[in-house]
């Protein structure tokens, strides 16, 4: 075939072989290979600094319809979490994020049985700038129950909970960027994640590797690759960035092929 044929493919084809090739990749992840982002590797070793047994805060939010962008941050998050045997609080600050919690954490393969030993999950209650620092000054004058109505003193029901009274007694807190100036007066260690667009414009201000207080942060379901990448936790993050980026190399071989198409074209004129 001339180059100047080329051009003449019925785009119809042409929009049916993309959507053939950039849809394999949702289905089996090709591992296109990845940058990792300094700020995802930042998240991870903050993250992996803490001893096993140590009291991690997170602040589990978003609506289902951004779940898309942040399911992958999320899984691969908690799946870490467990993995270096942390104890793990969450917070639900969003109306849909009681709904969103458990089906997050079977995807990190979290065992449910051991809700109120390894982790606890507070009942969903909106969370302003003034219920966070009542809650870090003194958890239980905001909760006193677990979401699963036991008292937080409860010993056999809730054991974890017997020794953290306060933020003086959590060693990182795992927040979104926007809550995240609600906790820096605590000087507890943060590392954020969220949605690319609801995460970054908020943590540039106090993301420092070095000293913090937030010490990394992971923003979008591209960056949710990375880190799934980064972690080897892969899931849904590493097959829409291959997707993404396989969409992206078939492009430049169509514009490729267009601009060769009208050189030819072009030659054959003359």
């Amino acid at each position: 075939m001339s180059l100047a044929k080329l051009g003449k493919i019925d785009y119809r084809i042409i929009y049916a072989f993309v959507t053939i090739i950039t849809f394999i990749p949702l289905l089996v992840p090709i591992g296109i290979p990845t940058t990792v982002g300094e700020n995802v590797k930042n998240y991870v070793a903050k993250i992996r600094s803490f001893p096993q047994g140590s009291v991690v805060l997170t602040s589990f939010s978003g609506y289902i319809t951004m779940l898309p962008d942040v399911q992958p941050i999320y899984v691969a998050t908690y799946r870490l979490l467990f993995a270096q045997k942390l104890k793990v609080m969450i917070l639900l600050t969003d109306v849909d994020a009681p709904i969103m919690i458990n089906t997050i954490l079977s995807q990190a393969g979290v065992a449910q049985n051991r809700e109120g030993i390894d982790y606890v999950i507070f009942p969903y209650m909106s969370m302003d700038e003034a219920a966070h620092v009542v809650f870090t000054n003194r958890i239980r004058d905001y909760f006193t129950t677990d979401r699963r109505q036991f008292s937080l003193d409860d010993a056999v029901n809730v054991p974890m909970m017997q020794d953290i009274k306060d933020y003086h007694d959590i060693d990182l807190y795992v927040s979104g960027g926007y809550v995240a100036r609600y906790d820096v007066w605590c000087h507890i260690p943060l590392v954020s994640w969220g949605t690319g667009t609801g995460l970054l414009p908020f943590v540039g201000p106090y993301y420092d590797p070095q000293r913090g207080p937030i010490y990394g942060y992971v923003g979008g379901a591209s960056q949710g690759g990375e880190l799934e990448v980064y972690t080897g936790y892969l899931g849904d993050g590493i097959k829409t960035n291959d997707a993404k980026n396989l969409g992206i190399i078939v492009l430049c071989i169509v514009i490729i092929i267009g601009n060769l198409s009208m050189l030819g074209d072009k030659e054959g004129k003359k």
